[in-house]
């Protein structure tokens, strides 16, 4: 007797339909109740389909799995040389698929690492064309240096004394002296603490040259242990004080261009200015190609007094 609710397999009589493990009560006739148990709640059976009955359909498959197994055998030799055929088969057939699931898993492991290298190898080839740029690079910035630092060394600094005639490219240059036009506060749209200074020039051009001109003088002088560069004021600035203090503005046709002309530039110079000295730069070329040839300065002495 096998008891309904544990399962375990006890003598009915011996122990008067009592399970001895779950002490469960079990009648005779449950034997084929469990048989009935096979069948829905409903009374349906579950085998049972459209192609027939319970009993039908378990003969065709009787039939089925004989004709496929016994076929053309008629004995169990037959039967147990095909089931190990089949046996040999269906392992032959894992190991297979097993290898086959084995060489897939450890090719999609190595895409990653393919990818990975590629990738590393393009950020190698970056790297190496970036340092081939750089060192071009370098070579030609430390090259246009030098470049520059060697036409900085051909120009000439030429140092001369107030009345004297400096030629200066094609034109023959003079400074005729140096007059103090306002006293530093006297004026309160002039800058505090400086004073207004005239610088009178003289220049001759007796052959033009067309690739050679002169930039404007500027001043150059120190003051509080700094070196101190002023330009000159404009003309059009200062060309309303121009017949107040009686000087005439020398303009930059008159500077490069006239034959001989006369005139003044006008400085700002603080009061404490020590070394003071006008410059005036020669350039050939225009533009990209422009070119300083050299820088004359000229000492200057400023008179204390005013006008």
């Amino acid at each position: 007797m096998k008891c309904r609710k544990c399962g375990k397999n006890f003598d009915y009589e011996k122990y008067y339909g009592i399970c001895p493990k779950c002490g469960s009560y079990n009648r005779e006739d449950e034997e084929e109740q469990a048989q009935q148990d096979l069948f829905l709640r409903d009374g349906r059976d579950p085998f049972q389909s459209s192609f027939g009955g319970a009993e039908e359909q378990g003969a065709a498959s009787r039939s089925s799995w004989e004709g496929s197994t016994f076929a053309g055998s008629g004995d169990s030799k037959d039967f147990s040389w095909k089931a190990g055929e089949s046996a040999s088969s269906d392992s032959q057939g894992g190991r297979d698929s097993s290898s086959s699931w084995e060489e897939s898993a450890s090719q999609e492991k190595k895409k990653p690492r393919r990818k990975t290298g590629c990738l590393f190898f393009l950020i190698c080839i970056v790297i190496c064309f970036l340092c081939i740029l750089a060192v071009f690079g370098a070579e030609m910035f430390y090259g246009m240096k030098q470049e520059e630092n060697a036409a900085l060394q051909e120009f000439a600094v030429v140092e001369a004394e107030a009345g004297e005639t400096v030629e200066i490219g094609s034109h023959e240059v003079t400074v005729t002296g140096v007059q103090v036009l306002e006293e530093a506060d006297m004026r309160p749209e002039f800058p505090a603490g400086e004073r207004c200074i005239a610088v009178s020039f003289a220049v001759e051009t007796p052959e033009y040259d067309s690739g050679a001109y002169m930039d404007a003088p500027y001043l150059a002088y120190e003051s509080g242990g700094r070196r101190i560069y002023k330009n000159a004021i404009s003309e059009y600035d200062f060309e309303v004080y121009e017949d107040y203090y009686g000087v005439h503005l020398m303009d930059s046709y008159d500077w490069n261009y006239e034959e001989a002309a006369e005139g003044v530039f006008v400085f700002f110079l603080e009061l404490d200015a020590q070394d003071v000295r006008v410059c005036v730069e020669e350039r050939s070329g225009r533009y990209e190609d422009e070119k300083l040839e050299g820088i004359f300065e000229i000492d200057l002495e400023i008179p204390e007094g005013g006008i």
